[in-house]
C-alpha cells in the first residue's frame, strides 16, 4: 500500500501482471538505485566481486569509474549462471584499456561433464536463467551426445523488450557433453563449453563507455582427446543491457558471442563413434545441434552455442 511496482499489460490474460518482485518504496530509488555502496572507482588490475553462489549480484554505487588499465570481474557464480547487476545513481564512465572491461564470461550455465567411460551419453549441460524468474531459463542447455548420435542444441527462449527488457536479461546455457564412444577411456570425450554470465547496467547520469571490451561471451567446448570421441557443445552468450538517463560516447566493444563448434578426435577405430554434444541457447536463438558420430567413419563434432544480445537504451520510460 502507497508503493510503486511495475506492472505489464499480458494481452491474452487480459489483465496487469505485477514485474517488480517487490515494491519500490520510490521512483528515485527504482532507477539508478541506493548509492548504498559508495562510488566504485578502479584504475588497475582486477577487482573481483564476489558472487556466492548468487544467481543475481546487485551492486548500487552512487558513480562507477573503470578507468586506466583496471578490469572488473565476479567469482563464484552460481550452477545457473550470475547476473551482474551494476546500479548507478550518477556517472558511469568506462575508459580502461583491458581487453576485458567487464568480464563475465565463464559465468553463465554450466557445462556438461566429461564423459568418463566408454558406450556412454555424455552429460546436458545446465539451462541459463532470467532475472525476473529465476525458476525458468534463458535458452536451454545442449543435451548430451549418445554412440552414434548427436545431442541436440538448446532452444531459445525468445526475448522480451520494451519496460519488461530491464529485468529480462539472461545468462548463456552450457554447451552438451560428448559421449565416448567405443573405446574411449576415462575423460577423453569433450566437455561442453561453460555459457557467459548477463550484465545491468543502469545509469543515472551520463553513460560514457570509449575503449576495452565487455563481455558474456560463451565458452568453446573441449575436443575429444582420444579415438572414437565426440567434441563437446559450446556455451552461448548472455546478454548485456545498458540503460542511462543520457549517453556521451558508446563506442565501446559488446561481445555475446556464443562459442564455435569444437572438434572430434582425430581418427576411429571400430563401431560406436561418439556423438558431439549440442551448443548451449541464448535469449533468441537456438543453438546447433552436434553432428551424429559414424560408425567406423568418425566421431562427431560439437555444436556451437548461440549468441546473446547487447541492447543500450535511454531511460525515458521511467523519466
Amino acid at each position: 500500500v502507497g508503493q510503486i511496482v511495475e506492472v505489464a499489460y499480458d494481452a491474452v490474460a487480459d489483465a496487469w501482471q505485477m514485474q517488480s518482485p517487490t515494491a519500490i518504496a520510490s521512483a528515485t530509488a527504482r532507477f539508478g538505485g541506493t548509492g548504498a555502496d559508495g562510488a566504485f572507482s578502479i584504475s588497475s588490475g582486477t577487482t573481483t566481486l564476489d558472487a556466492a553462489g548468487a544467481r543475481v549480484l546487485e551492486k548500487n554505487y552512487t558513480s562507477i569509474s573503470i578507468t586506466g588499465t583496471a578490469k572488473l570481474t565476479i567469482s563464484n557464480p552460481h550452477a545457473n549462471g550470475t547476473i551482474l547487476i551494476l546500479r548507478s545513481q550518477g556517472d558511469v564512465t568506462i575508459t580502461s584499456s583491458d581487453s576485458a572491461v567487464i568480464d563475465m564470461q565463464l559465468m553463465g550455465g554450466t557445462a556438461g561433464a566429461t564423459q568418463a567411460s566408454a558406450n556412454t551419453a555424455g552429460s546436458a549441460g545446465t539451462a541459463g536463467k532470467t532475472s525476473i524468474d529465476l525458476s525458468n531459463g534463458g535458452g536451454s542447455a545442449g543435451s548430451g551426445g549418445s554412440n552414434g548420435a548427436a545431442g541436440t542444441g538448446g532452444t531459445a527462449s525468445g526475448s522480451v523488450v520494451g519496460v519488461n527488457a530491464l529485468r529480462m536479461i539472461k545468462v548463456g546455457a552450457g554447451g552438451g557433453g560428448a559421449s565416448g564412444g567405443t573405446g574411449a577411456v576415462a575423460n577423453n570425450s569433450g566437455a561442453g563449453g561453460r555459457g557467459g554470465g548477463g550484465i545491468i547496467i543502469e545509469c543515472g547520469g551520463t553513460y560514457t563507455f570509449t575503449t576495452g571490451t565487455m563481455t558474456t561471451a560463451g565458452s568453446t567446448g573441449e575436443a575429444a582427446a582420444t579415438n572414437n570421441a565426440g567434441g563437446g557443445g559450446g556455451g552461448a552468450g548472455g546478454d548485456i543491457l545498458v540503460l542511462y538517463a543520457a549517453v556521451g560516447t558508446d563506442s565501446g566493444t559488446y561481445t555475446v558471442s556464443g562459442a564455435a563448434a569444437s572438434a572430434k578426435s582425430g581418427s576411429m577405430s571400430g563401431a560406436n563413434a561418439g556423438g558431439g554434444g549440442g551448443g548451449g541457447a541464448s535469449t533468441q536463438t537456438s543453438g546447433s545441434s552436434g553432428t551424429a558420430g559414424v560408425d567406423s567413419s568418425a566421431p562427431g563434432d560439437g555444436g556451437a552455442g548461440a549468441a546473446g544480445t547487447a541492447t543500450r537504451l535511454t531511460n525515458t520510460w521511467l523519466n
